[in-house]
């Protein structure tokens, strides 16, 4: 007869954080506390960071997260901390009502850029923004004017075609213009 085989985690123990930890990541990177805090429900019920309470190996289901808890921020000692604070009944530590340890997985907390700006979804442009830009490029040109700025253009776009594009796909757009010339 042979073993049974075992099922492992994909996240390994030693690429967790505390939950406390994740959140003084992003303190560290300049994020303002309840906007870290915000981000790092966020991520969780995205599914882009998973969640973990003590003695379990398999991650918290976001659904369920979503349904029964929050990280929110508790003041110690004149600090921001971070904790995993419960909003349903039932969910008491068992004896010695010990709190339950939570734990993050590390992969993104410490390298993933902040976003301070968020585009909410919308609907999608009647034209073609590039089509816009282009014309803003030539028009300008041909008036041997200098092309318009990256944010002008944005707000141009805005204003006429309904969407705003990121800046940095205007000036990659400028940069592929002005090199096939």
């Amino acid at each position: 007869m042979g073993k049974k085989a075992t099922k492992k985690s994909t996240i390994t123990r030693d690429r967790r954080v505390t939950v406390d930890a994740a959140f003084q990541q992003q303190l560290a990177h300049g994020e303002e506390p309840y906007a870290a805090v915000a981000e790092l429900n966020d991520a969780i019920l995205r599914g882009e960071q998973q969640l973990f309470v003590g003695g379990r190996e398999e991650p918290i289901d976001p659904h369920w997260f979503a349904d029964h808890a929050r990280i929110a921020i508790r003041l110690v000692g004149g600090r921001a901390t971070a904790r995993v604070v419960s909003f349903s009944k039932g969910f008491k530590p068992a004896p010695p009502k010990q709190p339950y340890e939570w734990t993050m997985s590390e992969d993104g907390t410490a390298s993933r850029p902040i976003s301070r700006q968020r585009h909410m979804p919308g609907p999608k442009p009647l034209r073609n923004w590039q089509d816009h830009v282009l014309r803003e490029i030539v028009r300008a040109l041909a008036n041997k004017h200098s092309i318009p700025a990256a944010p002008t253009l944005a707000q141009s776009c805005s204003d006429r075609v309904g969407y705003t594009p990121d800046v940095s796909a205007i000036n990659k757009l400028i940069r592929d213009v002005l090199n096939e010339q």
